[in-house]
């Protein structure tokens, strides 16, 4: 399926599995956005609730693409991009609502920034209290990955524009082009830190990613990747060990060794006691099978990096291991 050229700049492409509770109020922001209106396209992951039937029925102009099987949130996403050729894709989740102006203020950045492959907004939790869910991904060179403002009350701290290592797929929008240099999202992975995966391999050809609060999104966070879809905490933080195996360049891997060690078997260590537990968790993350596969393209992406250690440290985060170990990364596993 491709999308018709229209005169619209961007495709927000939304991945959609049984998000019917929330698709209208993301649908209807979307369409409410001025002077910018994008087209929109939502690839369903064989909704079993009404989901396929309010995008057909309800909102004609919204482009739908169905998927066959629950396929999972980058294959979801990769079909949406190649299906569309505008010049900038915005990624939204069905679970948000962008405020007016969300569109206008991304697609603007982007025209004045051509060093940015990708903007992600200020998003904040729809609960009322005026609690950030994001202002861009900071990345530790070990390879642990943190919402930067998560869970802080907004008092004015991330007001202003900044360089980020990388942004989440919630409500970002990126240039077309940079999938076309980089690669699309990895289906290898089902759900989660696929964004990850991509922003670090798109730093390693000197892409730069921001974070502009002009832009302002609400999100209900993993509202609608509840227990019947979600895969469990400890089967996708192997996600960021693969993610590691693939683009850690060797110096970095060298030069943090201990910590690297230490922080991704304490992810193994997680997802072993997942396992004898035999809690239900679906779909399981083939552990070895993954990390056979990330080892395989690490080739590939080293090859092609022209960015130093240097560079890729100069924009991480300074959380040491233990830091992350002793509070964050606990935290975070809580929240998840």
């Amino acid at each position: 399926m491709a999308i018709p050229d229209t005169k619209n700049r961007t495709a927000a492409i939304i991945p959609n599995y049984n998000g019917a509770k929330f698709l209208r109020p993301c649908l209807d922001a979307l369409l409410a956005q001025e002077p910018s209106l994008p087209d929109i396209i939502v690839v369903d992951n064989c909704s079993t609730d009404d989901s396929v039937e309010i995008v057909k029925n309800e909102y004609p102009g919204v482009h739908l693409i169905a998927m066959e099987t629950n396929a999972g949130f980058a294959k979801a996403v990769n079909r949406g991009i190649r299906a569309c050729g505008h010049e900038y894709v915005a990624l939204v989740n069905n679970d948000t609502e962008v405020w007016p102006g969300w569109l206008a203020a991304l697609e603007r950045f982007l025209d004045e920034n051509q060093d940015a492959a990708a903007c992600a907004p200020k998003v904040i939790f729809h609960t009322g209290e005026n609690r950030l869910d994001s202002a861009g991904d900071a990345i530790t060179p070990y390879g642990f990955v943190y919402k930067i403002g998560h869970f802080e009350i907004d008092e004015g701290r991330y007001d202003s524009v900044r360089e980020v290592f990388a942004v989440s797929a919630v409500a970002t929008i990126y240039r077309r082009c940079m999938f076309d240099d980089v690669g699309f999202f990895e289906e290898e992975f089902f759900a989660y830190y696929e964004d990850v995966d991509l922003c670090f391999r798109a730093r390693l050809v000197g892409k730069k990613f921001y974070y502009n609060p002009a832009a302002v999104t609400f999100h209900h966070y993993s509202a609608t990747s509840g227990s019947k879809m979600k895969l469990g905490t400890e089967e996708v933080y192997i996600h960021l060990t693969g993610t590691w195996i693939k683009n850690v360049p060797r110096r970095m891997f060298i030069r943090h060794f201990p910590s690297i060690l230490l922080f991704h078997s304490v992810i193994f260590a997680a997802v072993a006691t997942a396992r004898l537990r035999t809690k239900a968790r679906l779909p399981r993350v083939p552990v070895f099978r993954l990390l056979r596969t990330m080892l395989r393209k690490r080739k590939t992406v080293q090859a092609a990096a022209t960015a130093t250690t240097a560079e890729l440290e100069k924009i991480m985060s300074p959380v040491s291991v233990w830091q992350a170990l002793g509070t964050r990364f606990m935290k975070s596993i809580g929240r998840s």
